[in-house]
């Protein structure tokens, strides 16, 4: 039976989803399944990494029977993630040794500012690098010196340490594959991307020893096999690469100064940099890819709340029953009569950098109805992106168009504000699924059905929008958020 197909894990932060692709890189069936996440104390955010391997598998499994395909014709498995989420879990059993750890954690912040006027510490670490929101080193020891078993654990020794994808891969594999990717370690704290290696100082200040890290490898390579006890056959795991990079790649390609947009639970906008490494903060420097160890950079700016703004207004002010009808509200009238909508839930980093930052609206009166507010919800959101693309630019990037992808991106209000503010063209493709299609070829250059060269042909523009006869009045409402901005920070003493 010929092998024609090609599984897709997308592991994101609120839930599984696997997709399905012929050789065409079509996607022809999908499944998805919800996670729960854990609260057990203020600021955090975990997942259990158990229920994410066990969803996985029933993600897996449903998305071929929707194909009407049987396992026998996957030729491999793909697997994009969300990055930083972090995890510790027993090497002879599979079991964590707690939940794992998603980047929208902010205990880090708290323990950290302890930690900035311990002197040991700063006579260690003067440069505060240890001091991340998402830093390893401060959740262990927060974890150490709180949490009796897990110390009791990680004395033992007997644990390997990884980020989400190293763990799926361990347990498809059956231990046999403890790896991961340049892409996803990059955005973590135990990894110097200027010097492209662990850091041996913080590796060692954290307790964990070399040989309990993932192997790095290029986000096209072989990843081991999946065990045949899992879905009755075993299939060769041949891409892997972190979710925000993945859309780059499928989006953009290899193509120096390209720009990609992706707005789901947060807007992640990233440039593809060159094999130059690039130093631009408050912006992100990241790993794009690694292939045949060639290294590619990318810049990446975040605006943290996107869809998480849209579900809270949804489900917690009711203000629209569905998505669909949330645009509809916004477009029912010309403007959003003086509010400001700053969507800063989890934190700000620009225009001013604050991890505390709370979410606000400005500027009511007694005549503003929900699609005022709605309008507002939306416009913020193509402004946070603007802001961001504005810094890129900045560091001298040429940018001549911006392509979108998430589900959020399917907001027109969103993207007119992007195209008036930045004065270019705005592209949203017919599928926003970029993620998982960016797995989907580099898996499929692998099994030599593409190549680097044509990466972005599989996208389809379903529309373009293009800088407006109004974007002079859309400027000076810009100009006015970023102004208001600067009023949710500062609100929150830890």
């Amino acid at each position: 039976m010929s092998k024609d197909f090609i599984i897709v894990i997308d592991e994101g932060t609120t839930g599984v989803r696997s997709f399905v692709y012929n050789k065409q890189l079509e996607a022809i069936s999908t499944s998805y399944k919800s996670l729960k996440i854990h609260y057990p104390e203020d600021l955090s955010y975990e997942c259990d990494a158990s229920e994410i391997y066990a969803k996985v598998v029933e993600v897996c499994e449903d998305a071929v029977k929707k194909a009407n395909i049987k396992f026998e014709e996957v030729a491999s498995v793909a697997i994009t993630m969300q990055r930083v989420t972090w995890l510790l879990w027993d090497k002879t059993t599979g079991k964590p040794l707690r939940n794992s750890v998603v980047w929208l954690d902010k205990r880090a912040v708290r323990q950290g500012k302890k930690w900035a006027d311990d002197p040991e510490f700063k006579a260690k670490f003067p440069n505060g690098k240890a001091l991340s929101p998402i830093s390893v080193a401060v959740f262990v020891k927060h974890f150490k010196d709180t949490e009796p078993e897990f110390k009791k654990e990680f004395d033992k020794g007997n644990f390997l340490f990884g980020t989400i994808e190293s763990y799926i891969m361990w347990m498809l594999t059956k231990g046999k594959t403890h790896a991961t990717v340049r892409s996803n370690v990059c955005v973590g704290t135990l990894w110097d991307i200027a010097k492209l290696e662990w850091d041996k100082e913080l590796i060692e200040y954290v307790g964990i020893n070399f040989d309990q890290l993932p192997e790095l490898k290029n986000e096209i390579d072989d990843f081991g096999v999946v065990d045949k006890s899992i879905f009755g056959e075993e299939i060769p795991i041949y891409g892997v690469i972190a979710d925000q990079q993945a859309a780059l790649f499928s989006q953009c390609g290899t193509k120096l100064n390209s720009v990609k947009c992706t707005n789901g639970t947060g807007s992640f906008i990233d440039v593809n940099v060159g094999e130059i490494y690039k130093s631009a903060p408050p912006l992100f420097s990241l790993v794009a890819w690694s292939i045949d160890d060639k290294i590619t950079y990318a810049i990446e700016g975040v605006s943290a709340t996107a869809g998480v703004c849209l579900e809270w207004a949804k489900n917690n002010l009711e203000l629209f029953d569905e998505f669909d009808n949330m645009e509809t509200q916004a477009l029912s009238i010309p403007k959003a009569q003086g509010l400001y909508f700053i969507p800063t839930f989890l934190g700000s980093k620009m225009p001013v950098m604050d991890f505390m930052a709370k979410g606000a609206l400005f500027g009511i009166t007694a005549s503003v109805q929900k699609q005022h507010i709605i309008r507002a919800m939306l416009e913020s959101l193509g402004f946070a992106v603007s802001l961001i693309v504005k810094r890129i630019q900045d560091e001298g990037v040429d940018i001549s168009v911006i392509r979108m992808s998430g589900g959020v991106s399917k907001s027109s209000i969103l993207c007119q504000m992007v195209a008036d503010v930045i004065n270019v063209d705005v592209e949203l493709p017919k599928t926003v699924e970029a993620t998982a299609m960016g797995a989907a070829i580099l898996a499929a250059i692998k099994l030599e059905w593409a190549t680097n060269d044509d990466c972005d042909k599989y996208i389809a523009i379903e529309k373009v929008y293009r800088p407006s006869e109004d974007r002079e009045k859309t400027l000076k409402i810009y100009d006015k958020w970023v102004e208001t901005c600067e009023r949710v920070t500062g609100l929150q003493t830890l």
